[in-house]
């Protein structure tokens, strides 16, 4: 496990490439699960080739990325044009992430993207995001061979009897 929280499509190809609390916060705060140092993508494939026998790689990318979009953009992200951007990096990244697996690390094992989804199926605003980003991800992984962990429809349909709410429908961790 080689997750960083707060990791974005972009920092976990580039160490020095801007997460939203991975490098800066979490990182340096609470140990990972797996102690490496530089990005997760070089992380990866060193030790796909070291442990050839690996059955499973599961990725699930680019929320960060959107979060960021929000934080760093005068009106948070909600113009068509920064999410439209945002979502070309994520997908960008997601295709450079998958051809190293498959292509430096010789991984020819199965890999499952994770879909995202939404915190609210009643608001139209965040479930676009949610379906934005597994679009993304989906796109970017298609001439790799992956499957996809299809959460954002299942997350859906349980959530339909508790007013399209994954929280109320006990589907998150309350806090």
């Amino acid at each position: 496990n080689l997750a960083c929280p707060g990791e974005t499509s972009a920092s976990l190809v580039n160490a020095k490439a801007p997460s939203n609390g991975c490098e800066d916060g979490y990182r340096k705060a609470f140990p990972l699960h797996t102690n490496y140092t530089g990005s997760q993508l070089p992380a990866a494939v060193t030790f796909l080739r070291s442990h050839p026998r690996v059955r499973l790689v599961s990725l699930m990318i680019g929320a960060n990325d959107l979060f960021l979009c929000q934080a760093t953009t005068k009106d948070a992200c909600t113009s068509h044009a920064e999410q439209k951007a945002t979502l070309a990096k994520v997908s960008a990244n997601v295709r450079r992430i998958l051809s190293e697996i498959r292509g430096r690390a010789h991984y020819r094992g199965q890999i499952v993207i994770v879909q995202y989804f939404s915190l609210n199926y009643s608001s139209p605003v965040i479930t676009s995001y949610s379906a934005g980003l597994n679009q993304a991800q989906a796109s970017a992984a298609k001439p790799f061979h992956v499957r996809i962990a299809g959460a954002f429809g299942e997350f859906r349909t349980a959530s339909r009897r508790f007013g399209q709410n994954p929280c109320l429908a006990g589907l998150l961790t309350q806090l």
